[in-house]
């Protein structure tokens, strides 16, 4: 017999999994699968899903048959930094802005802060590129209370204008996001409002993300303004992965941190401080042992992002007045894509985005027996779903006594903005410029459910219940702006030329300016904001 067939007649020694064992695992593979359809399955399925506007600009309207007047802020002004020529760029424009804050307190009000920078195409450190940091952002002052006036009388418009950095250190990269004021009223023990504002700015800055500490002096005109530098936060557990901030106080705020892993890894040692304050040992060592290798963390945070891991956190950072001193603490954890984060005009509820849930966290202070609730204990009360992709966040503005369902206080509701597809989002972010390509733009508000007030559905064009997971008992969600791009006006108001925003990340309302004032940013749209009149629900 040739050695073939012996080979082939030689018994087989290898081990296999008795047919029990078999049967075991596929019902464990399949139960598996079952649960994680479960669990996951409408969050895939909302997570894919690309739905196409039927309309390509659409506002709420305040009053029914009276459309709301809108513009965008297309305004380019020199640089006012003169920091290095050739870096710098020669002229900063509204475009590519993240964020924006409209400002509360003497003063302050019916002022807005815009936080724009036209380099963002090549330099975002949350959705990618990082290829140059050097040409540097910049904030803007624009009084949209005045503004509202001049589109009510017709006289001339107070443009937006920079806002001057005093002191700001040349070297230093600028690239703000999430920023928010505290008025000085609140900084000074009897209440005078007189002296600076204290304004927090995150900074995407070149080497890693840190927080910036100005004090803002207000003017009567946006040219006015002007901010002097007090210091840099640079404590890597309160700048890890930094989204956005809220102020509790001049010197207290909470910080969000969207990601675990960053694309731009600090040292060892700070990651390990920062995986210390949010796991502990011996969980910190191996995830900064990982972080640390700058390829892995980036395909990490890739992940973290596309399957929506819960893995980022708050932070609260505590700012020593006179000393300078930073001491961090862990506000909560285990949120998806942590983003943005507002506090509510009564001051008792804390709102975070989650943008891969996709939806808000509320917080509310525990109370002891005695009925009274310590600032620095706050427990997660409720989970809100959105139809966006929920992104910055803000309480709007307003005199509405909404009773006991006035939650949140004065009537106000908690403005979410956000991509319509987190798909399209990621796409164009690798491309901005391609219009042809551009993603959508969501803006919903969420109000507390009242017992004299019947709920009715979202009129939007696209109604916010078919992106809706879940919907909530307590609260409804309905559209104030959805929207693909900006368009030419037929025509120019006051010189303006588009209206639409592209890619939105921020908006706020003041339903107490301009019969319901609208400002919405765009991260990837140029021009990057625009301007509504006459918005409610």
């Amino acid at each position: 017999m040739d050695r073939k067939k012996q080979a082939l007649r030689r018994p087989d020694t290898r081990t296999s999994v008795p047919k029990f064992h078999r049967s075991a695992l596929a019902a464990l593979l399949f139960s598996t699968l079952v649960a994680f359809g479960a669990l996951y399955g409408p969050w895939i399925r909302n997570a894919a899903m690309s739905p196409a506007l039927p309309t390509a600009h659409w506002v709420s309207p305040r009053q029914a048959g009276v459309e709301p007047h809108c513009f965008d802020l297309d305004v380019e002004q020199p640089d006012i930094y003169g920091r290095q020529a050739g870096i710098d760029p020669d002229v900063q424009t509204t475009k590519y802005c993240e964020d924006l804050e409209l400002l509360h307190g003497e003063g302050l009000d019916g002022w807005s802060m815009l936080s724009c920078d036209p380099n963002r195409a090549g330099w975002n450190t949350v959705l990618g590129p990082i290829r140059n940091p050097r040409p540097r952002g910049a904030l803007w002052m624009f009084n949209y209370a005045a503004a509202a006036r001049v589109y009510a009388n017709g006289t001339a418009i107070d443009r937006p204008a920079l806002l001057r950095l005093d002191g700001f250190p040349k070297e230093k990269d600028f690239h703000p996001i999430g920023a928010d004021v505290v008025p000085a009223a609140q900084r000074n023990a009897r209440g005078d409002a007189s002296g600076p504002h204290r304004l927090f700015v995150i900074n995407h800055a070149g080497k890693w993300s840190t927080i910036e500490v100005f004090d803002l002096h207000a003017a009567s005109t946006a040219s006015g303004w002007y901010a002097k530098y007090v210091q840099t936060i640079d404590h890597p557990s309160a700048a890890h992965q930094p989204n956005a901030l809220v102020a509790l106080g001049p010197n207290e705020l909470l910080v969000t941190q969207d990601h675990l892993f960053p694309l731009r890894a600090r040292p060892f040692s700070q990651l390990r401080e920062i995986y210390t304050l949010v796991y502990g040992e011996p969980a910190a060592s191996v995830l900064a042992s990982i972080a640390s290798i700058r390829s892995l963390s980036k395909l990490l945070m890739r992940a973290e992002t596309i399957l929506g891991l819960p893995t980022g956190f708050v932070t609260r950072v505590h700012l020593e007045e006179h000393t300078g001193k930073v001491t961090v603490s862990l506000f909560d954890r285990g949120i998806a894509f942590a983003n943005g984060i507002s506090r509510s005009p009564n001051g008792k509820v804390i709102a975070v985005a989650s943008t891969t849930m996709p939806g808000v966290l509320l917080y509310r202070r525990r109370e002891n027996e005695a009925g009274k609730a310590h600032d620095s204990d706050w427990v997660r009360s409720d989970k809100i779903f959105t139809p966006n992709r929920a992104d910055n966040i803000a309480f709007s503005r307003s005199n509405d006594q909404a009773g006991a369902a006035d939650v949140f206080g004065s009537g106000s509701k908690l403005v979410v903005t956000g991509a319509i597809s987190g798909i399209k989002m990621l796409k164009f972010a690798r491309d901005p410029t391609n219009m042809s390509k551009a993603s959508p733009s969501w803006v919903a508000a969420i109000s507390p459910k009242r017992a004299d007030t019947p709920d009715t559905d979202d009129p939007a064009p696209l109604p916010s219940q078919k992106m809706l997971l879940r919907s909530h008992a307590d609260y409804s969600v309905k559209t104030l702006y959805q929207g693909h791009k900006p368009t030419r006006l037929a025509e120019p108001y006051l010189g303006y030329k588009f209206v639409g925003i592209a890619s939105a990340a921020g908006a706020s309302l003041d339903e107490t300016v301009g019969g319901g004032s609208l400002l919405v940013a765009g991260i990837f749209s140029d021009p990057g904001v625009m301007v509504c009149y006459g918005v409610g629900l």
